[in-house]
C-alpha cells in the first residue's frame, strides 16, 4: 500500500528536525511501555486491506533489540520488506526518549523526534520540501489482531503546504509494538465545503503472522 502515505508513517515519511513538541497530558494517560518493534520476530508478516482488497504482505527480514547507537542505548534496528519485489530489506533504527519516538537519520547522523506516542500530545516536523507534519494524538487504548493484543495511541497528522495549507490529514492508530498503525484514514480538503474533509483511502491490519 504505497499510493500517498503508508501506514504508521514512521516507515516512509521524510524525517525532520523536531520543532516543537507539547504534551498536554490527556486526563493523564500515557505511552505505551512497549519498545519500538517489540511484537516483531523475522519473519513475521502485516497484511493490510484498502478498497475491500487485501495488500501484499510487509515482511520482518530481520530485528535487532537493545541496541547501542548514536549515543542512545536500548534501540531497535528492523529490516523491513514493504513489497515482496523489493531488492532488498529498508533498514530502520528506531528508539524511545521517555513518550517520544525518535529515528536515526543516517544523512545527517543524529536523532530525530519522529512521533508522539502518549495521549494528548503535538509534534510539528518541518520536512525538508518546505511541507509541516503536525501531529497530535488522543486516546490510549489497546485492541487485538490475529489473537494478538497490542497497545495504541490515536494520532492525527496534518499535512500542511510550504504556504501553510492544510493539503492531507491521516487518522490513525499507532502501535508502537509493531511499529506501523494498526489502521487509519486519509482525507482530503473537500472543495465542495470550506474547512471540511473528504475521505480519500482507508486501510486496515487485518492479519499479523508472528512466527
Amino acid at each position: 500500500m504505497t499510493t500517498k502515505l503508508t501506514p504508521g508513517q514512521a516507515w516512509c515519511v521524510p524525517l525532520a528536525v523536531l520543532a516543537g513538541l507539547t504534551v498536554g497530558g490527556l486526563n493523564g494517560q500515557r505511552a505505551p511501555a512497549d519498545a519500538p518493534g517489540s511484537a516483531l520476530t523475522a519473519g513475521t508478516t502485516l497484511t493490510y486491506s484498502s478498497g475491500g482488497r487485501e495488500q501484499a504482505p510487509w515482511t520482518v527480514d530481520s530485528i535487532h533489540r537493545g541496541i547501542s547507537h548514536g549515543g542512545r542505548d536500548g534501540c531497535t534496528r528492523i529490516f523491513l520488506r514493504m513489497r515482496p519485489d523489493q531488492a532488498s530489506a529498508t533498514p530502520r533504527v528506531a528508539c524511545r526518549g521517555g513518550d517520544t519516538l525518535f529515528a536515526w537519520n543516517a544523512t545527517a547522523s543524529e536523532w530525530r523526534a519522529e512521533r508522539p506516542l502518549g495521549g494528548g500530545m503535538t509534534l510539528r516536523v518541518p520536512q525538508p520540501s518546505g511541507a509541516t507534519l503536525n501531529y497530535t494524538t488522543a486516546q490510549v487504548g489497546d485492541t487485538t489482531v490475529s489473537g494478538h493484543r497490542f497497545a495504541f495511541v490515536r494520532t492525527t497528522i496534518v499535512t500542511s503546504d510550504p504556504e501553510g495549507r492544510a493539503i492531507r490529514r491521516l487518522s490513525e492508530r499507532y502501535a508502537v509494538a509493531l511499529a506501523t498503525a494498526l489502521g487509519g484514514v486519509f482525507e482530503v480538503p473537500d472543495s465542495a465545503a470550506a474547512g471540511a474533509w473528504r475521505e480519500s483511502q482507508r486501510f486496515d491490519l487485518v492479519r499479523v503472522a508472528i512466527p
